[in-house]
């Protein structure tokens, strides 16, 4: 059983979380380091740009690709949604707290994710 506190590239389970959430590879097997550190490559180019990160009153979605975003849904730091909205690019963000949020994008059934930060 590994411990959370194990060294970075061999450890625990914080660390394959974050590894994960960041995007980058994590393997059970014994790679080198460099290897273990370059993130996941991309199946394609479609992504979802939010900006301003950090944001105060508002954020705005981008999808890079030709369709248009159905369905985006704001989520805690604990993964609990905290509202949805339809067909709209632009998000208020004003009711929010400052702190870390996730991002799910519908768009013509995929669904993109992402994360921004509220600071005020």
């Amino acid at each position: 059983m590994r411990l959370p506190y194990e060294h970075p590239l061999t450890g625990g389970l914080a660390v394959f979380v974050a590894r994960n959430i960041l995007k980058l590879e994590v393997h059970d097997g014994e790679l080198s380091s460099a290897r273990m550190m370059q993130p996941r490559k991309e199946a394609n180019n479609e992504k979802l740009i939010i900006y301003p990160n950090p944001a105060n009153q508002f954020i705005r979605l981008k999808y890079t690709g030709i369709e248009s975003i159905y369905k985006v849904s704001i989520l805690d730091i604990a993964g609990r949604e905290i509202f949805t909205v339809l067909n709209s690019d632009l998000i208020d963000t004003s009711i929010l707290s400052p702190g870390l949020y996730y991002v799910k994008a519908n768009v013509e059934g995929k669904w993109f994710n992402g994360t921004f930060v509220i600071s005020r």
